[in-house]
């Protein structure tokens, strides 16, 4: 393609590998898992995590998706009780310590003040990853769903499209589109980007 990467460029791709495809494959299952909104896959999904932590040993992946899938409890509304929280806030402090520059901790700070209901504070966690145009999928997903909560959906789209450019086959992502349509109250549009969701993972 004869392309031509900066220094920042080649330092980003390095720091987003893993050189462990046990905890890779741990961490890409137990998303898979959280993501169907059910507490049986969110268990299972702490499962995976922590027998691939005792497998390899504290890695930053596995304490970043475990931080994750414990929101997940108060995310599907399975347990909005003060514990998720605390789990997500040990291995998010985890990570920091494994990994203290890791983009996703700032993702992982970002959730934990959006479950709090700290909208602001989330979304100023986020603003310069998008800004500069490094934001991960998940991240573009989170401000795009507080834009949305907070009435701001013309905010939400291009983050939406962004999403879906880079991150088309998880689920949740392709839904987002009908969510923003639902928020404006256009329910029939909105059917067909949950449908396509309901298709790609009818387990959820």
């Amino acid at each position: 393609l004869k392309l031509h990467l900066t220094p920042d460029e080649h330092r980003l791709l390095a720091d987003r590998c893993t050189a462990n495809v046990v905890a890779w494959q741990c961490a890409l299952q137990a998303r898979q898992e959280a993501l169907r909104w059910r507490r049986d896959a969110i268990d299972r999904a702490v499962h995976l995590l922590e027998r691939g932590i005792e497998v390899v040993g504290d890695h930053a992946d596995l304490h970043a998706t475990l931080s994750w899938v414990h929101l997940q409890y108060r995310e599907a509304g399975v347990d909005l009780g003060p514990e998720p929280l605390a789990r997500a806030e040990h291995h998010a402090a985890r990570l920091f310590e494994l990994e203290p520059a890791s983009p996703v901790g700032r993702l992982l700070l970002a959730a934990i003040h959006y479950a709090r209901g700290r909208f602001q504070e989330a979304a100023r966690e986020l603003a310069p990853a998008v800004a500069s145009g490094q934001a991960l999928p998940d991240m573009l997903g989170l401000l795009a769903n507080l834009y949305l909560l907070s009435g701001q959906v013309d905010a939400a789209r291009p983050l939406i499209e962004q999403a879906l450019a880079v991150d088309p086959l998880t689920p949740l992502i392709r839904c987002l589109p009908g969510y923003a349509d639902a928020m404006e109250g256009r329910f029939d549009r909105a059917v067909g980007p949950y449908r396509e969701m309901f298709e790609m993972d009818p387990g959820n």
